[in-house]
Order: C-alpha cells, then sequence, then structure tokens
C-alpha cells in the first residue's frame, strides 16, 4: 500500500475470505480483539447513549471477535446486545469470548450482513454500532438504510472506521501500528484501507441515506467517528 501519496485511490472493497480461515482469525482475536484505545470513542459513546439500569436493544454491525460488544454488556448489564457478522468462524469466536467473559444470556453473535437485515423488523432496536466494518460494505448508503429502518425513531447511532483520504499523521499512525502486529494481520489492515470511504464520499452516501439529516461527523488524522445528531 502506498501510504504517503498524496489523494486517495479509487475505492476497492476487499473481499472477506480470510476471515473465514480459523487459524487467521483467531490470530486477529489474539493480536487485535482486546485491544482497548483504538474503539474507545464507539464504546464511549455508546455508553453514554445508555442509562446505568436501561434495558436497552443494541445492534452490532460486523464484531469479529465481539469484544466491544461484550465490554459494553460488562458495562450496562440490563442491555441487551446482538451481533451480526459474515464470518461463521468470527462468530463462534464471538459467541466462546462472550461465553468466557460471563454475558452470553446478554450477548449473541450470529450470521448476517448490514446489506439484508430482514431477520430483524423494523424500529428494533435503541442504539446501532459498528467499528472498522464500514469499508467492506459493498454499498454504504444501503446498509446505512437498513440501520435507519432497525433503529428506533429515538435511537442512537455510531460508525467508526479508517478513512482512505486520512492525513499524514493519520498514514504514520498505520505505519508505526503495523510493527506491533503479525505480519498477516498488519497487512490486512493496510490494505483495508482501500476499501475505506473518503469523509466526502461518508457524507455524501449519508445524505442519500434515509439517515439523512440525522448524522454528525468527527474526523481525525487517520479515522472518522459518525455518530447521531444530539436528541433536542
Amino acid at each position: 500500500m502506498q501510504l504517503f501519496t498524496r489523494r486517495p485511490a479509487e475505492r476497492v472493497v476487499l473481499d472477506q475470505d480470510l476471515f473465514e480461515q480459523a487459524e487467521f482469525a483467531a490470530e486477529y482475536n489474539t493480536q487485535v480483539g482486546k485491544s482497548i484505545q483504538d474503539p474507545l470513542p464507539i464504546l464511549d459513546y455508546v455508553t453514554s447513549q445508555i442509562a446505568p439500569h436501561e434495558q436497552a436493544n443494541v445492534l452490532e454491525i460486523g464484531p469479529g471477535p465481539g469484544w466491544i460488544g461484550i465490554r459494553l454488556a460488562l458495562l450496562r448489564p440490563q442491555a441487551r446486545v446482538t451481533g451480526i457478522d459474515v464470518s461463521e468462524v468470527f462468530v463462534d469466536i464471538a459467541n466462546q469470548n462472550s461465553v468466557q467473559e460471563g454475558v452470553a444470556d446478554r450477548v449473541e453473535f450470529t450470521l448476517g450482513s448490514v446489506m439484508d437485515m430482514k431477520q430483524f423488523a423494523d424500529h428494533s432496536f435503541d442504539v446501532v454500532f459498528s467499528f472498522q466494518s464500514l469499508h467492506y460494505w459493498d454499498s454504504p448508503e444501503r446498509g446505512f438504510d437498513e440501520i435507519a429502518r432497525v433503529l428506533k425513531p429515538s435511537g442512537s447511532f455510531c460508525i467508526g472506521d479508517d478513512r482512505r483520504d486520512m492525513n499524514w499523521r493519520g498514514r504514520l499512525i498505520v505505519l508505526v501500528g503495523r510493527q506491533f502486529l503479525s505480519r498477516r494481520v498488519g497487512d490486512v489492515w493496510a490494505r483495508s484501507i482501500l476499501g475505506c470511504l473518503t469523509s466526502t464520499e461518508a457524507a455524501n452516501a449519508l445524505q442519500r441515506s434515509q439517515l439523512r439529516d440525522r448524522w454528525q461527523m468527527a474526523i481525525r488524522p487517520r479515522a472518522m467517528l459518525i455518530t447521531s445528531k444530539p436528541r433536542e
């Protein structure tokens, strides 16, 4: 990957076949799964949207090994978390992690895709969130539409991902961060950035979707954080 090019290349959505390989998924779970720093803004935001004793229904899209949803359940003991992932291997790992952490009665991971969430009725969830899965969505606008459909009218959403137009500080973060990962995991991270949206692409897709006028975006050197506008 050319980390220091000035203009972002055209978006290329990578396949996820590697995540169906048990050995790689286990490696990813060990190296990345329990890292708290990257997903902390997501976890902080989602936690802030749920009162300590609220019986909230939460959906996580693309949970991978499931650690964010599991941490949320530990912080909000009355919340129920459902996670959907296209990788059967990751679903199995996430459910094992849920059992290990003692929250399997409130956290469940199943196969599913944001592109078609027909297994969920309209207005089913109080909160919907996703971390580092947007770059795998073939049609971001369709994904945003599905989120709008399953989210309650008063619900909140949070989507965090790298951005293809990250600045030089962001590229440096990726370059340094890869040194702390195995070669395979680091390579997958770098290549996945080719599938990320630019901040402009994300804003345009949001405005074309059913989430239009309900979102706000925070831009960071490497990433973007899309959240619901504050409730009035």
